[in-house]
């Protein structure tokens, strides 16, 4: 467990408005926990959106946090006055999105989207508050909906190394496990998958 490392006040990135939430009776509400806390493994259901359809940028998160946690560590700042700032990549430039701690609830209290995790941690909502303003600049969770893996890997610095298609899943274990055997990884590597229903 570590915390978020912390900003200088004058370095800041502008703060951005909170994103538009998807369902009138979510509203922003500051959760009285301890500061963000930054227990980075992989979390699989844990961190399940209920609303948002980002599984893609959410199994990226845990695949990354599962064997390089410091790769997450690096990308989100405590600005030590209520806000953090979490670092993407674009075009090969860091941008940093600036967000509050305050995120979307139901009425009864529970996370609206990314949920908490070990210890009560909250640095995946943060992260996909800050993605929601990031990823197309529309400010709203609903522009989080579909997507794949290796945007999220590109946005966040870090180069997807395989993409691999298969007709079924059978097909798709074989690709995997050859593609293993061929590279021998000296060292874990986050891999996650996806499938797309036929129409």
């Amino acid at each position: 467990m570590s915390a978020a490392p912390i900003a200088h006040a004058a370095k800041l990135p502008a703060l951005q408005v909170n994103p538009q939430v998807t369902d009138g009776s979510i509203t922003y509400y500051r959760l009285l926990l301890s500061p963000v806390v930054f227990q980075c493994r992989s979390f699989g259901q844990r961190y399940q959106s209920r609303r948002s359809g980002d599984c893609y940028f959410l199994s990226t998160l845990s695949a990354i946090a599962k064997v390089d946690p410091a790769a997450i560590r690096k990308d989100i700042i405590n600005n030590n006055d209520g806000t953090y700032t979490v670092n993407f990549v674009k075009g090969g430039t860091k941008t940093p999105i600036r967000v509050s701690a305050t995120l979307p609830t139901w009425p009864d209290g529970q996370l609206a989207y990314a949920g908490l995790g070990a210890d009560n941690s909250t640095w995946v909502a943060v992260m996909e508050k800050a993605f929601a303003e990031f990823r197309t600049h529309a400010k709203t969770y609903a522009s989080l909906s579909g997507g794949w893996m290796s945007e999220v890997f590109s946005d966040l610095g870090i180069k997807s190394q395989s993409t691999f298609s298969a007709a079924n899943v059978k097909a798709f274990d074989k690709i995997i496990v050859n593609d293993l055997k061929a590279k021998q990884p000296r060292r874990s590597r986050p891999a996650t998958s996806s499938a797309m229903a036929r129409r």
